[in-house]
């Protein structure tokens, strides 16, 4: 059976757990997460983990604080004066706010506590400081095929391609001087 290796595109579900049992994401009722391995655009020690599982496997992946959304810094929370933040912005405990730092950076802050005159703003991730815990489970390793057939083709497109030739058994993409040449082999039902 196959397994998934540095460079393969893979889906997984999941279910994200603090340490006290608390979900805090889940892919339950949505599609599996797709990503690439090697691309680090998911926390590396769960991406690392799906390198050499095949579709099926199941694993729990703990990732220490520092290496998912780093420690709780301190000196990212910040009190202002309520003065500072418009008045149509309507404020409560938990809301997330968005500012732009001087360098044009993006920050995103949640709103820690308000008084009467002052505003609480932690710009922490909600889950930095805080040890994860990930029952993940591979159910597909990506064709490289399918994978450029997706970009190629749009969904609609790809269903009258379907339609017309039967099921699309195997997708070929071959880079030649002239241009790309696509070949596509088919079975019939």
């Amino acid at each position: 059976m196959a397994q998934a290796n540095n460079s393969d595109t893979v889906r997984i579900t999941y279910t994200g757990k603090l340490n006290d049992g608390t979900v805090f994401d889940s892919s339950e009722g949505r599609d599996p997460l797709e990503f690439k391995i090697g691309e680090n655009t998911i926390i590396p020690t769960l991406e690392e983990s799906v390198v050499g599982m095949a579709v099926g496997d199941k694993a729990t992946v703990e990732v220490a604080a520092e290496n998912a959304y780093g420690p709780h810094q301190p000196e990212a929370v910040q009190t202002v004066e309520r003065s500072m933040i418009p008045d149509e912005v309507d404020l409560a405990i938990g809301a997330q706010l968005q500012a732009t730092a001087p360098d044009g950076q993006v920050l995103v802050l949640t709103v820690a506590q308000i008084e009467d005159t002052t505003v609480t703003l932690d710009g922490n991730h909600p889950l930095a400081g805080q040890d994860l815990t990930f029952d993940i489970e591979l159910v597909e390793i990506v064709a490289v095929e399918a994978v450029l057939l997706d970009q190629h083709f749009g969904a609609h497109e790809l269903a009258e391609l379907d339609a017309r030739i039967g099921f699309l058994e195997a997708f070929r993409l071959v880079r030649a001087e002239s241009g790309v040449l696509e070949q596509f082999e088919r079975r019939s039902h």
